[in-house]
């Protein structure tokens, strides 16, 4: 785990040094020993002087692990219920925050997605780095209380506020994977996207020349024509690639049909051009009703 916090001076300082360093900052106080096991003697260095501001002041502390992984640093430090209730709570806030923005009849489109948007980047990669060390200065003095308020030594309770505090090594090995692994299916599926939309076009290449001859029957006749028949054109299961099944005419309308071997979320499913007058002849306007929009050229959105 790549945690700023979790490395300093020689690597190998123990809580007796990092708690007679000079200053005021770094005054032994009160619980500061136990604290500085529960983080570690790696972290010590880094938490320690911003536990004693915030006792001393108040306030917050920027936290920049935690601006770049917040839920990994929660499990990194052993903070398993803020974790669980991060992971919850983050988006279900940005389902009420959509779900209201509907209710109160904002326009759809931009102002949800400016709502939503502007406010998970103000919780993730400000909220929760401003108070993340406060959250854990109060998580490491709970965990001290509980132990402290049962009967043991000194040294006893080192050992217990050790093992309920540092960081977890499960965390540090899993979570690297986990990234990995998230990082890997969104490339996998980058890459599908891609294939898709190539399959896509395809069919409206197959489905240009359809539209000439149902352009050029409606300059002719002034009507648009029934079938494929009617247009001067194949059967519409002859109009075929590698990925598209047939592109026939109903009405004037170009329908575009997907299959042979085209991918498993565009298969079976149709794409639409219909035909408009305007002053400079006939245009088609593109849509689809079960194609992602993803998979769609912007003009057929």
């Amino acid at each position: 785990m790549n945690d700023p916090s979790n490395s300093g001076g020689d690597g190998s300082g123990s809580p007796s040094d990092v708690n007679q360093a000079p200053g005021s900052d770094s005054t032994p106080s009160g619980d500061d020993d136990l604290l500085s096991v529960f983080v570690g003697p790696g972290s010590a260095h880094y938490y320690m002087p911003a536990f004693r501001r915030l006792a001393a002041k108040g306030g917050v502390e920027w936290n920049w692990p935690v601006f770049f992984a917040t839920w990994p640093w929660l499990l990194y430090r052993k903070m398993w219920l803020y974790s669980i209730g991060y992971m919850i709570g983050v988006p279900i806030l940005i389902e009420i925050l959509m779900f209201v923005a509907l209710i109160v009849n904002l326009s759809a489109g931009f102002p949800i997605f400016y709502i939503t948007y502007t406010t998970y980047v103000v919780v993730v990669f400000i909220l929760a780095p401003m108070f993340a060390t406060r959250l854990y200065y109060a998580h490491a003095r709970k965990k001290i209380g509980n132990v402290k308020s049962r009967a043991l030594s000194i040294e006893e309770q080192r050992l217990e506020v050790a093992r309920a505090g540092g960081v977890s090594t499960i965390a540090a090995v899993l979570l690297p994977l986990i990234m990995c692994g998230f990082l890997l299916a969104i490339a996998v599926g980058g890459v599908n996207d891609m294939t898709v939309r190539a399959q896509v076009s395809e069919g409206l290449n197959l489905a240009g020349g359809v539209k000439a001859a149902v352009a050029e029957y409606y300059q002719e006749t002034r009507q648009f024509p029934s079938d494929n028949a009617a247009a001067g054109l194949s059967p519409a299961t002859d109009i075929q690639g590698k990925y598209v099944s047939s592109v026939r005419v109903e009405a004037g309308e170009v329908v575009v049909t997907f299959g042979n071997d085209a991918d498993s979320d565009l298969s079976g499913h149709t794409l639409v051009m219909r035909p408009e007058v305007t002053d400079e002849g006939v245009e088609f306007v593109c849509s689809s009703l079960d194609i992602a929009d993803k998979h769609l050229p912007a003009y057929c959105r």
